[in-house]
């Protein structure tokens, strides 16, 4: 008779040491692996919100700039400077209205431009015509922008004949009578010492013989790249008046396009040539503008390497000055 062999059975009661290391070694080689995907893709999500933020900056200085630049030297709806009538006592830098725009060169350094022009929004219709050529201005005192006239204020009136530059010498009230009394100098605001050669405007504004004659806000506009008022090591475009407008402009290059006059036009037509703001000899012979600029994503966000992190793209825009177009 067979005998039945007896097999004895054992629980298992753990794992062995070389199990626990297996499992550990696939372990890490998984986690390696979802961090590396981890990695990946907040990169390229770090990249893509840095090129959206380079994108986002470079229209917000664009749209703003090339707004300013395309509407300098406008004086209502004058053609050209040339029948600007400036009575102000110092007409240098900031007060050169006959200058619509002007660069300085930064050789290895950010270039900068002034643009000056008056503002469309600030009009104010001059209801009565002028009883001299030295007599005050009366304004629609109901308008909604009258309120916002002061003394010292330098302002134009312009139809489209003609514009005189001035500074209002009294304190406006609710009359709306506005005078430009010469040699009384400015005691406070932006342009203390400021002061009216002549009360001569050269011309009666406002006569219903002429297109409507309103006042607007004149004023210069300057750009320039400078360190960043936040702290960070970047630099970031400055307007003035105004303050720190984008950060992140590396770079700011201008070029100026000079046209030449035809003989039946009183300006400039195409420009012919781009040059930097050093070699314009004459300004009212630019009729375009060149910028150039480098914007960077402040923030570091790729592996620095021998760099230091940042992205950068570098834009160009051409500008028309719309009021140097032909007559």
């Amino acid at each position: 008779m067979m005998k039945l062999r007896k097999y004895t059975y054992h629980k298992q009661n753990g794992l062995t040491l070389v199990e626990i290391m297996v499992a550990l070694t696939i372990s890490l080689v998984l986690l390696a692996g979802v961090v590396k995907i981890f990695q990946s893709a907040k990169q390229s999500y770090n990249i893509q919100q840095a090129l959206s933020r380079i994108q986002e900056n470079a229209r917000l200085m664009t749209d703003v700039m090339i707004r300013d630049i395309a509407t300098s030297a406008y004086l209502g709806c004058m053609g050209s400077t040339d029948e600007v009538v400036n009575t102000l006592q110092d007409q240098t830098a900031n007060y050169d209205f006959a200058t619509a725009i002007e660069g300085n060169e930064g050789d290895d350094n950010p270039d900068s431009i002034t643009i000056r022009r008056v503002s469309e929004a600030t009009a104010i219709p001059v209801s009565e015509p002028m009883t001299s050529l030295q007599s005050a201005l009366t304004l629609d005192a109901d308008h909604m922008n009258y309120d916002s006239l002061q003394q010292w204020d330098v302002v134009t009136v312009s139809d489209c004949a003609g514009a005189a530059v001035f500074m209002i010498t009294n304190d406006p009230d609710t009359d709306g009578v506005i005078e430009h009394d010469a040699a009384v100098a400015a005691t406070g605001g932006a342009n203390t010492g400021q002061s009216n050669s002549t009360a001569d405007l050269q011309r009666i504004f406002g006569s219903p013989s002429a297109s409507t004659a309103k006042i607007y806000r004149v004023g210069s506009t300057s750009y320039q790249v400078q360190p960043s008022s936040s702290g960070r090591a970047t630099n970031s475009l400055f307007v003035t008046p105004g303050g720190e407008l984008v950060e992140g402009i590396e770079d700011l290059q201008i070029q100026y396009g000079l046209g030449s006059t035809p003989a039946n036009a009183s300006t400039p037509v195409i420009a012919e040539q781009y040059v930097d703001a050093d070699e314009v000899t004459d300004w009212t012979d630019v009729v375009s503008i060149r910028l150039t600029f480098v914007i960077n994503s402040v923030d570091m966000v790729v592996n620095p390497g021998d760099g230091d992190g940042l992205l950068r793209k570098t834009f160009t825009s051409t500008v028309r000055l719309r009021n140097r177009a032909p007559a």
